[in-house]
């Protein structure tokens, strides 16, 4: 069987919202692959970069980061990994924490981040039955 039809496979046994999670995650590991093609045009605030520029000022490595972390979420929620839950939710989590420090204030663009990026997934995965049966049912 192939990694492909093993991972269609895995995505239809999940219920549905936990199908649209794995697919956001898979979509979010695009950045990883993209880091390292020097032809495209990269910007930093606005303003256009270099691919050297680029990793210099530390854009490579964020892509490289948000990309290896949404790679290894999305292997763990296919393959229904006990971990891959809260590493999901504190992710999310953390998202918010490094964009309020970054900023420097809260404000409600903060709070809704947070709610659409950490609160629903959680409460999605732990208290959602569909959830947690596909996580009992996997794991044994």
């Amino acid at each position: 069987m192939t990694i492909f039809g093993a991972t269609i496979g895995a995505l239809k046994r999940m219920p549905t919202g936990l199908r649209i999670l794995t697919a956001c995650c898979l979509l979010l590991s695009s950045p990883l692959p993209l880091a390292f093609v020097p032809g495209m045009d990269f910007r930093i605030a606005g303003e256009p970069v270099s691919f050297a520029e680029f990793w210099r000022r530390g854009g490579g490595l964020v892509f490289c980061c948000v990309g290896a972390y949404f790679s290894v979420v999305s292997y763990g929620l296919i393959r229904a990994r006990r971990w891959s839950r809260p590493m999901l939710v504190l992710g999310g989590c953390g998202l918010v924490m490094v964009g309020t420090l970054s900023v420097g204030r809260v404000s409600i663009d903060t709070v809704l981040a947070f709610v659409m990026l950490a609160l629903l997934p959680g409460l999605y995965l732990y208290f959602r039955r569909t959830a947690r049966g596909y996580y009992e049912t996997c794991m044994g």
